[in-house]
């Protein structure tokens, strides 16, 4: 890894030469908290071209850091490197960089690629964002909140993959005063009148499952280019090229070899009046809608009954608390009821207790669980509105999901595909039943109904099969 100047640490690169001919040369620029190793596979495959210099970002000893500054060091690294023609891909907070040094180096990029970056928001006080933000980090610390807000939706991989733990060992190690200067520039100080003066040609990249930076957030991004273009990388997250890296590297190259053709022979047309008023436009018709949107859309909260008592909030597991004051049993309740009150709690968990003492009693278990669900924005899954109490998320409950599919497979007139089904059924329960350690008459009632479909829906195999080897 070569260093650009060791008195100023803000950027380090590597330059990988190409063994092809008259090679070009990728600029890569990578997102907050990540580093150049991340791009995986995707550079080999590049570099067969493409000569690569491939960026790392530092934010240093400096009080403050701005765009001048990153683009001035990238400026001094392509000039020592005698590059007078280059093309970026960039990622996240590296797009933001991307056009910021576009716009300021006009002659020497020949084409900007942007992955997973939104320049257009909802017209939204960003201060507060930014600060409600960092008070969280302050509050449950950075590695908490990236763990629980970040890393789950980077990519579609399970976290047991290589490629996740090198990431999350990153972040890990990132120095939490260097990642809010980042990420407050991204986020209050985007380039747009950057990415309006751009002459060269602009694509945009968005994954299918981006749950970060929406696709639609991003396609509206792209009416801010002059030549700008937009598409959707199928089954990925935020990271497509880690998620898909070959189909990533395919359309990287065949949007470049264009715009090199298209450099050559055409004059970029002027943009229309109405495309430039598109922006503007948008925001206004579109921003009630918009403004609803959250990041990441809804949390997910993930409950197993089934067999060993487990929760996960996006993907990271909530082990403590659960064998204090009945939370085990009222997020259970919860899960397989939308909403409920006070009162049914009270009826379902202390049916032989005077009301008052019920409803104190629910009150303080209530505040335990609350807790428990606690997002690293301070706010909680647990929320009540005009007497019904709720999980504010997408609930992923195995129990509620057995069941459902138990009933519906009762109603199916395709006997060999009910057959078959049934059988995976029967497996997934095995011969243990509900093993959650919850004991209200309610459960009791549930697991009573399920060990009725099953038994129904055994002695229907158990006929059927005996019938086919008639």
């Amino acid at each position: 890894m070569s260093v650009f100047d060791e008195q100023r640490t803000t950027i380090h690169y590597q330059f990988m030469r190409s063994d092809a001919h008259a090679a070009e040369t990728i600029m890569l620029l990578h997102g907050n908290g990540l580093n150049s190793s991340h791009w995986g596979s995707l550079t080999a495959d590049l570099n067969r071209e493409y000569h690569l210099l491939l960026i790392d970002l530092k934010a240093g000893s400096e009080e403050s850091i701005s765009w001048d500054l990153l683009c001035e060091e990238l400026s001094a690294v392509t000039t020592q490197l005698g590059l007078t023609s280059i093309h970026i891909i960039s990622h996240a907070f590296g797009g933001s960089l991307g056009i910021a040094f576009a716009g300021r180096n006009s002659q020497l990029v020949k084409s900007l690629i942007l992955i997973s970056i939104v320049v257009f928001y909802p017209s939204t006080e960003w201060n507060q964002i930014v600060d409600e933000y960092q008070n969280a980090i302050k509050r449950f610390g950075f590695q908490e909140v990236i763990h629980r807000e970040v890393l789950p939706y980077l990519t579609l991989l399970g976290e047991d993959d290589e490629r996740v733990k090198s990431i999350k060992q990153s972040y890990d190690e990132m120095d939490e005063r260097a990642y809010n200067k980042l990420f407050t520039l991204q986020m209050l100080d985007r380039p747009i009148e950057e990415a309006r003066s751009l002459e060269c040609p602009v694509l945009l990249l968005a994954g299918e499952r981006d749950q970060l930076y929406l696709p639609m957030l991003q396609s509206i991004t792209t009416s801010y280019f002059k030549m700008g273009s937009f598409l959707i990388v199928p089954n990925s997250a935020n990271a497509v090229f880690i998620d898909q890296p070959q189909l990533s590297a395919q359309w990287m190259r065949d949007f470049i070899r264009k715009a090199a053709d298209a450099k050559q022979t055409q004059v970029p047309k002027p943009k229309s009046s109405m495309t430039s008023y598109l922006p503007s436009l948008v925001q206004t018709s579109l921003l009630p809608a918009l403004e609803t949107l959250s990041y990441p859309q809804q949390h997910v909260l993930k409950l197993s009954l089934l067999h060993t008592f487990q929760v996960h909030i996006n993907g990271i597991p909530v082990t403590e608390g659960w064998n204090k004051r009945y939370a085990k049993n009222i997020i259970a309740y919860l899960a397989m009821h939308p909403s409920c009150t006070r009162e049914e709690l009270c009826e379902c968990l202390f049916p032989l207790l005077p009301r008052s003492i019920a409803l104190n009693n629910v009150k303080v278990y209530l505040g335990h669980l609350k807790k428990l669900l606690l997002l690293p924005t301070g706010a909680s899954l647990l929320q009540s509105s005009h007497g019904q109490i709720f999980l504010d998320a997408k609930i992923e409950c195995d129990l509620q999901a057995y069941l459902a599919a138990v009933k519906s497979l009762s109603h199916s007139e395709d006997s060999a595909g009910k057959y078959a089904s049934a059988q995976e059924l029967l497996q997934t329960i095995g011969t243990a039943g509900l093993n959650s350690g919850i004991n209200d008459p309610w459960f009791a009632d549930c697991k009573r109904e399920m060990e009725d479909l099953l038994v129904r829906l055994s002695n229907w195999c158990a006929s059927w099969d005996s019938n086919s080897k008639a």
